[in-house]
């Protein structure tokens, strides 16, 4: 009985021995550096991270509430920017608010590093609140980056290209536009970046598999930064930060790793630090970490799914949907013969969203208008985004699948239009929809 009841002690005794010898007192700069991240990304996440499109969500307007006159007041008499600053749901994530507001929070953080510095300055290290950081960031960075992937995976980011795409010249595409279309067609390329982003991000809920995780998201990130850089993509400060929240999950295992891949020096496991004392809640932990990861995962994808239906559902029947080449026109009973120099005329109408259409113009210039239309009823409705007054009527005929005809009022006067269907099949005007792959070129198609 003495042996027994002295085991205990013992094995206490050699707990907190084994516990002491795996903290170790952190320098100066660490530790500081420490405090700043963890209350930079904590105010930069909460309630959703700034550039990453949620001026327009419901649980950011209060957020934005609060930060609005601050972000104002910085931006007027610290920074003496012109005009009042706005916050704008308009899809853009690196508005002028966006830039401010991350201003307004480095500060804020650089106030709470220096009195959280001066409260805490007895403290050695932070091996206990470092595992729970870590666990905000792989959250946080993993279901941004499974959010992305299924949006890929299901072509909701990058959709096909619209009809009206197909005949704009390269010059009037704007970068992003360019490389929208670039994604749309390039369909094995979007898919291969969803599928890493997804993989990256399911990677990050598991707690053994965080460095391989924030290495492939690293890598992933770094293409769709250059990639927002290049093309002027606004989401610089969104991608930017998703890239530092890799890099600093990363961060401790950069000695390991140098000497693995640089010096060929014998690695030891990695110094992990349990959330808990009781080996029970750091199971619990685990298991809902699992859970949520899966959680966020099945709920992308089926999103994803549903938005892509819904972009699907969103066109118009084969009947009508497509490019169609205006063969005679007249306003007025006059008729327009096809010159270039003819702005009123019409070149192509574009049908393809069921609720936009688009008139080319003679000179290439792109239209957009509202649209409205009856398939029953044979008729249609166009009006224009900002000009309540403008409203065109028309009624079409449909003789032949591929031959339309519009007759009605546009803009005061009596528009008749004859429109024929252009071959998209048509290898020689449509080279992009239909130069398949090919393992073996003779002569490089560079058109």
């Amino acid at each position: 009985m003495r042996v027994v009841a002295g085991a205990q002690p013992q094995r206490q005794l050699e707990a907190s021995q084994l516990s002491a010898t795996n903290t170790h007192d952190w320098p100066l700069a660490q530790r500081v550096a420490f405090r700043f991240l963890f209350a930079y990304f904590l105010l930069y996440v909460f309630p959703y991270p700034v550039g990453s499109l949620g001026a327009g969500q419901i649980a950011t307007r209060s957020s934005r509430s609060f930060w609005f006159p601050i972000v104002s007041w910085v931006g007027t008499h610290v920074l003496g920017l012109p005009g009042p600053i706005k916050q704008l749901a308009n899809g853009s994530g690196d508005q002028v608010f966006d830039y401010v507001l991350l201003l307004c929070i480095v500060l804020v953080a650089a106030l709470a590093t220096i009195v959280w510095s001066w409260l805490d300055r007895e403290r050695t290290n932070y091996d206990r609140l470092q595992p729970w950081f870590r666990l905000f960031l792989r959250i946080s960075l993993g279901s941004a980056l499974l959010l992305y992937g299924a949006d890929k995976i299901f072509r909701t980011q990058f959709p096909e290209p619209a009809l009206a795409k197909l005949v704009e010249t390269f010059g009037q595409s704007s970068p992003m536009g360019l490389l929208w279309t670039f994604m749309g067609t390039s369909r094995a390329y979007s898919l291969f970046g969803g599928v890493a982003e997804t993989v990256a991000g399911a990677l990050l809920f598991v707690p053994g598999l965080t460095l391989l995780g924030s290495l492939l998201g690293f890598a992933v990130l770094t293409n769709v930064y250059l990639l927002n850089l290049c093309y002027d993509v606004p989401r610089k400060i969104f991608t930017l930060h998703l890239l530092l929240m890799c890099a600093v999950l990363a961060l401790p295992d950069v000695k390991r790793m140098l000497n693995l891949f640089v010096f060929n020096r014998t690695v030891q496991p990695a110094r992990t630090v349990p959330l808990f004392d009781d080996k029970r809640l750091n199971q619990a932990i685990l298991g809902l970490q699992l859970v949520l990861g899966v959680l966020f995962l099945g709920v992308y994808l089926h999103s994803g799914y549903a938005d892509q239906q819904k972009m699907e559902n969103a066109r118009l029947p084969g009947n009508i949907r497509g490019i169609w080449s205006v063969q005679e026109f007249a306003i007025d009973g006059a008729q327009h013969p096809p010159m270039l120099t003819d702005k009123e005329r019409w070149g192509r109408v574009v049908f393809d969203d069921s609720q936009q259409l688009v008139v080319q113009t003679m000179d290439g210039r792109p239209i957009n208008y509202k649209l409205h239309l009856n398939l029953e009823g044979k008729s249609l409705t166009l009006a224009k985004a900002g000009d309540p007054y403008f409203l065109a009527t028309f009624a079409f005929e449909q003789p032949q699948t591929d031959v339309l005809t519009l007759n009605g009022r546009f803009e005061g006067q009596q528009l008749r239009a004859s429109l024929r269907r252009v071959d998209q099949s048509d290898a020689d005007k449509f080279l992009l929809l239909n130069r398949s792959f090919h393992w073996v070129t003779p002569f490089p198609v560079t058109r």
